[in-house]
């Protein structure tokens, strides 16, 4: 049986957990207790008897001090993209595969210059392994399978309330703070009308209509298709990604832009900086929808793929939860079984689209196609 360690204890490290507890060994590290004694309490409830796991109260950042002595076959990070060079780096030089959630363009491509060494290592090295990036390249690949004459492909995609919600920041806090605000700030590159072009973050608000959601509003920002417009810059026309909510809170995050929030040293508390920010605190939920539209269209023809998930009281887990740790989880299972290629791979060239969502399917995300 494949050992993994998973760095990470909160929301996606439970969820990746689940995932992989069914057919793997186990380590689960975070230097936080709290969080450990939480995921012990959810192991507990919704793990199979049969898991075999153990729990480490270890600092993600300093994995020379003992990463080694459990000798993972993969290192799967969902802690924070701050570790990521350094785990990859690590991961390379130890043999090891290595999987995380990404989400920041600047240290991905970092992750990306060590392509060689993880080819002479002969390890799958995958970055931006969550919901966005990751599965809606995965869905964005798949229909780019299918439609021959394809030309343009947009992503619609956002973890929200289940309903509107009334309090000042109009949304809940799905993970980290910091994850969330990192991507609302800077700028993203997007491929518009064939040509590489850079875009501030929470730039061209549209509405989104969903059958059976209603309204929502989407807005640009970064990392959500990580190395795609570069990837095919060249092939198709336009390649751009966008992040849904409930109407009000782009209004809100405009303001705070507008005052220069974005600019400020937010990064070295993210929670604290955005509630005094706000003036109150900003809450959390575990009652939950994600929804991700996928558009790929040519002159002849188009497909639409869209994943409506809701929280699962069966096993505790979150919709965020489960749409960003089962494909990380996912391509974790396949570096493990050696499916797939060495090097520092791209979810939209590299990856088995087919084979992952048909996995993410038999672990109850449904994608509707038409």
């Amino acid at each position: 049986m494949a050992r993994v360690l998973i760095l990470g204890a909160g929301r996606q490290g439970r969820a990746i957990a689940y995932n992989l507890s069914f057919d793997h060994e186990i380590i689960l590290a975070d230097n936080d207790s709290e969080k450990i004694a939480d995921f012990i309490n959810f192991s507990n409830k919704h793990l199979p008897e049969s898991a075999s796991i153990q729990f480490q109260a270890l600092d993600a950042s300093n994995p020379d001090n003992w990463v080694l002595m459990y000798k993972p076959d993969a290192i799967v990070n969902s802690a924070s993209y701050m570790f990521s060079q350094k785990l990859t780096k690590y991961a390379i030089s130890n043999n090891m595969h290595y999987i995380d959630l990404g989400g920041n363009p600047d240290v991905v491509a970092l992750q990306h210059d060590m392509n060689q060494e993880a080819l002479e290592q002969g390890v799958a090295i995958v970055p931006d392994c969550g919901l966005a990036p990751g599965l809606g390249q995965l869905l964005a690949s798949y229909g780019l399978s299918r439609i021959d004459d394809a030309k343009d492909v947009s992503i619609f995609c956002g973890g929200l309330p289940k309903e509107p919600l009334e309090n000042k920041f109009k949304h809940y806090l799905f993970f980290a703070a910091e994850g969330l605000l990192n991507e609302y700030s800077g700028c993203e590159t997007i491929l518009e009308e064939g040509e590489l072009r850079i875009r501030e973050c929470l730039d061209g608000k549209e509405e989104v209509k969903i059958d059976k959601i209603g309204k929502l509003e989407a807005s640009l920002t970064r990392g959500g298709i990580s190395t795609s417009a570069n990837t095919f810059h060249g092939i198709l026309n336009s390649y751009k990604y966008k992040t849904l909510r409930w109407p009000g809170h782009w209004d809100l995050m405009f303001r705070w832009k507008k005052e220069g929030f974005f600019e400020t040293n937010w990064q070295e508390d993210a929670l604290a900086s955005a509630e005094e920010k706000l003036g109150e605190k900003i809450p959390t939920s575990k009652e939950d929808l994600v929804v991700l539209l996928v558009k790929v269209s040519g002159d002849k023809s188009k497909m639409e793929i869209l994943l409506i998930d809701q929280n699962d009281p069966v096993t505790g887990l979150t919709s965020m939860e489960r749409a960003t740790g089962f494909p990380a989880a996912e391509i974790a299972r396949l570096a493990m079984r050696d499916k797939l290629k060495a090097g520092v791979l791209k979810h939209e060239t590299d990856l088995p689209s087919k084979i992952i969502l048909r996995r993410l399917e038999k672990c109850g995300l449904i994608f509707q196609i038409k």
